[in-house]
């Protein structure tokens, strides 16, 4: 008497593809819960009191001189700076960091200032800052900065930007 015998391949390998799948959903499941503690819940904010104040803007030809003054209570290590030249915007999106003649050093799309401190620009000093903004056509018409800062945010260096001090001014170039 012959027997037939039940091939059971499917099932093993349907067993191995759920065994792989519950593996895999198992390991990610811990790779999230580890790098969930390196991203922080809310972002790191600048304390209150950064502030900056635009003293005087000129046009030279084709150069931009700011002079800023620190007015807040906290040393500051540089700031964002971006012009718009459509009025119809209300925000300006043209970075000129990387255009800076003289004054900071641009990095990483800001300007920063070298010193002996991590936050150089003390309180009530003033900075002068030249950009060539010979590329920029229409002519800019409005200024934004904003202020950075090197502070420690639960026993880590960071470098925060300070958004809620955004500074915005007309300016008056030919």
């Amino acid at each position: 008497m012959l027997r037939m015998r039940k091939s059971k391949k499917g099932i093993s390998l349907m067993i191995a593809y759920l065994l792989l799948v519950s593996m895999g959903i198992i390991l990610s499941i811990f790779v999230y819960n580890y790098l969930k503690t390196y991203v922080p819940k809310e972002p790191p904010q600048c304390p209150d009191g950064v502030s900056i104040f635009i003293q005087n803007t000129s046009c030279d030809g084709s150069f931009l001189n700011i002079t800023l003054k620190n007015n807040g209570r906290f040393d500051i290590v540089g700031y964002y700076v971006y012009v718009g030249n459509d009025p119809s915007k209300k925000i300006a999106n043209i970075s000129i960091a990387d255009k800076i003649v003289r004054g900071g050093h641009a990095f990483g799309g800001a300007i920063i200032y070298t010193g002996l401190s991590e936050n150089p620009f003390s309180v009530d000093s003033k900075k002068f800052n030249s950009f060539d903004i010979s590329g920029i056509n229409p002519s800019p018409i409005f200024i934004e900065i904003i202020p950075t800062r090197v502070d420690y945010v639960d026993n880590k260096k960071m470098f925060l930007v300070c958004s809620h001090s955004k500074i915005k001014e007309t300016l008056n170039c030919p």
